[in-house]
């Protein structure tokens, strides 16, 4: 999260000082707020919201405007605009290291419809599933008991636009999750101790059990919280039960899915109530994560790329990522500074939350759902949301805008810093750091607001190796796999 607020200041103090603007302030509101104020012109009844992005791709935010009196026209940069039960909601689609601006209707404007935002946006692929008003509801499902007749379950079902996850009502697990491309399950998730060895000897469920030697869950309460329109979310207050009856644990762990999202996010309170083993790779309070496709492999976050794992024991703060060659079928595992994961059999994986000592009792993490650039959307995850958004009297001169531009998607700017006329003391260029994460050859430009006339790349130490093309107001650049580039572009005024 450091990392991810480090990247933040340093790409609007980089704007910024470009821009002439004082930046003395390393807090992001401040930061943001300046670089709005900057933005913004005259004009009158034009009051609004700017929602900045501070990654190198395009990031789309969701936001909560219930103390509007009414929808923006959905235009771009606003691709969706719902209202339910008096809440509002709309998705807006911001360009890369840019911002986008949305205007607040007056009373007298009529809300005009759009299907399909157009110009940049076009970085974003719109789903062809229709869309669902309900998000969440209780629903009835069939399944084969353990002697192979049907059994009729509830479960909660929350559903968006690329996938469905079931959750048991009487267990409040994640029992299945589902795509329109997959029609077996993905993947089954749910929250356990692992018992401390000596408990696990006296488990008389055997070890074919899957059960054997951790608690089962059970659902004390299930609360749908927000069934729409834009999000969708769902409160489990549940149980941690040892084999024979104990209670381990008690907890709170909320689900939230939105439209035109493939994030699952969650939120977990843990009480334990039992002590730990002594040794924290045997007893543990844990994330259980289990695949039945072989098919699927996995690599571990490691530098801000993605590495095959060919070990059990997993050191990952960031991500998780399981993947297939042969489709673009994927599921990444955000874990948001949960570093430690055991691979059990090749197809289950428990991350850890809690070992003997942890203080922390409050987590979060996701899951994505067919993600084709997992490294960004892992740094985004970290990112704070509420500092990223800006409320303005008067709109800018453009709707949205891109002030620097990398065109790879395999390609993340790492840090950004203005450097200055040794003579004069003034703003002279800026330097970024740039890295594959795919492990593949990148030939991209870096675009910039601001035209460069010269740039070089340096070692770590800032000495120059070689000169690059600067072509049409771009840096011309060409990147193997897992390259770090540094990269210092000179700028006219």
């Amino acid at each position: 999260k450091n990392s991810a607020l480090k990247n933040i200041r340093s790409a609007f103090t980089t704007v910024l000082t470009l821009l002439g603007k004082e930046t003395n302030s390393g807090n992001i509101a401040a930061l943001t707020k300046t670089f709005a104020e900057t933005l913004t012109g005259t004009s009158i009844n034009t009051a609004g919201i700017i929602v900045f992005n501070p990654w190198g791709l395009p990031r789309r935010a969701f936001l909560d405007i219930s103390d509007w009196e009414s929808l923006p026209a959905e235009v771009a940069p606003v691709v969706l605009a719902k209202e339910s039960e008096g809440k509002k909601e709309i998705i807006v689609d911001v360009p890369p290291l840019g911002y986008a601006f949305v205007k607040k209707p007056n009373r007298a404007e009529v809300r005009k419809h759009s299907e399909k935002p157009a110009g940049i946006f076009s970085f974003f692929t719109a789903s062809k599933k229709d869309e669902t008003e309900t998000l969440v509801r209780l629903v009835k499902n069939t399944v084969k008991g353990k002697d192979g007749k049907e059994e009729t379950r509830s479960v909660y079902l929350l559903q968006n636009e690329f996938f469905n996850v079931k959750i048991d009502a009487v267990t409040g697990i994640l029992r299945s999750l589902h795509t329109d491309k997959t029609r077996y399950n993905l993947l089954s998730q749910q929250l356990a101790f692992r018992l401390p060895k000596e408990l696990r000897l006296k488990d008389g469920r055997g070890t074919s059990n899957p059960n054997y030697g951790y608690t089962v869950s059970t659902a004390d309460k299930i609360t749908i919280e927000q069934s729409g329109p834009i999000t969708g979310q769902l409160r489990i207050q549940g149980r941690l039960l040892s084999y024979d009856g104990s209670l381990a644990a008690e907890y709170v762990e909320t689900v939230i899915i939105r439209r035109k999202s493939r994030l699952i996010e969650f939120h977990l309170h843990l009480e334990p109530k039992i002590e730990f083993g002594e040794k924290p790779w045997d007893s543990y309070f844990a994330l259980r994560r289990a695949w039945n496709d072989t098919a699927l492999e996995l690599r571990a976050g490691v530098a801000d790329g993605l590495e095959i794992v060919n070990t059990d024991k997993i050191f990952a703060p960031r991500i998780v990522d399981l993947r297939r060659r042969d489709t673009e079928q994927s599921l990444t595992f955000l874990t948001e500074g949960l570093p430690f994961h055991v691979l059990i059999g090749g197809h289950q994986l428990d991350t850890l939350l809690a070992v003997q000592g942890e203080t922390a009792l409050d987590f979060r993490y996701g899951i994505g759902v067919d993600m084709k650039f997992p490294i960004p959307a892992a740094m985004e995850f970290y990112a704070p949301k509420p500092e990223l958004v800006c409320e303005v009297e008067n709109a800018p001169q453009n709707d949205s805008s891109w002030l620097f531009c990398v065109e790879a998607k395999n390609v993340v700017a790492l840090n950004w810093l203005p450097f200055f006329d040794e003579t004069s003391g003034k703003a002279a260029g800026f330097c970024v750091s740039l890295l594959e994460t795919e492990n593949r050859r990148a030939h991209f430009e870096l675009k910039s607001f601001v035209e460069p006339v010269k740039a070089v790349s340096t070692d770590l130490y800032g000495n120059e190796l070689k000169e690059l093309k600067t072509e049409n107001g771009s840096v011309l650049l060409d990147m193997h796999g897992r390259e770090l580039l540094i990269l210092k572009v000179f700028t006219g005024k």
